[in-house]
């Protein structure tokens, strides 16, 4: 799948600077935010959208260049 809208635990390593298993425990985290708000999600990854809001407080993928904060 070339344009997934999830990061798995390489990517966020890479993005944080740290290791695969410090992303893995980032995603189990971000993950168990998502289930007590009553979303799905899948294990070992997180959902682009929700990451960027919780990390950066944006949507990296707006491509206007604008900020926007994401309602989840």
């Amino acid at each position: 799948m070339k344009n997934s809208n999830f990061y798995n635990a390489a990517q966020i390593a890479e993005m944080l600077e740290i290791s695969r298993s410090q992303a893995y425990s980032v995603i189990r985290e971000l993950n168990e935010e998502l289930r007590s708000k009553g979303y799905m999600f899948i294990r070992g990854r997180i959902s682009k959208r929700y990451f960027n809001q919780r990390y950066y407080d944006y949507d990296v993928a707006d491509t206007a260049g604008k900020s926007t904060v994401i309602d989840i």
